[in-house]
């Protein structure tokens, strides 16, 4: 199989095993920013399901074809896992997916068992470091930039709109 986007990969890690969106959609779908989940059912590593919930409510969910973790899942968790626990330098696409799940918000919900100050920390350095371009952190600082603002005006219309 060939190496999968960071976007491909970062939905496998917000999906899990049973195919339900761990992060929720607002979050999931900036952080994607227009990658879609069609790929991966074309490739076989997921399946789409289309049902309802009471009977009205439409759902889509993404499983896995076996119901397990899908092998390519497995495969960035392992790596994200040993750049994390490690000290030295971190390869750019594995970096470019901590940065993502960390903008996200999923780093502490797919790393629990990493203490919080050694995930904040390492994450920390691992962006500070020279694994990738400066248009690259650019893009990056733009994409975190945007999902506050995302968040704050989805956040302020759903107060405002309650009120």
């Amino acid at each position: 199989m060939e190496r999968l986007t960071l976007a491909d990969e970062l939905v496998l890690l917000a999906y899990d095993d049973a195919g339900v969106n761990r992060l929720g959609r607002p979050a999931l779908d900036h952080g994607l920013a227009g990658a879609v989940l069609t790929g991966l059912v074309a490739a076989g590593v997921l399946r789409r399901e289309a049902d309802r919930v009471l009977w009205v409510f439409p759902r889509t969910r993404y499983p896995s074809p076996d119901g397990g973790q899908p092998p390519a899942e497995a495969a960035a968790r392992q790596r994200m896992t040993a750049a994390l626990l490690g000290d030295g330098p971190v390869d750019a696409h594995t970096a470019g997916l901590l940065a993502l799940t960390r903008a996200v918000g999923l780093d502490r919900r797919l790393f629990p068992e990493v203490p919080k100050d050694r995930l904040r920390s390492r994450l920390d350095e691992i962006a500070a470091g020279d694994w990738a371009s400066a248009a690259t952190k650019k893009a990056i600082e733009q994409t975190q930039a945007a999902l506050l603002i995302a968040t704050t005006a989805a956040t302020t219309a759903a107060f405002v709109a309650s009120t």
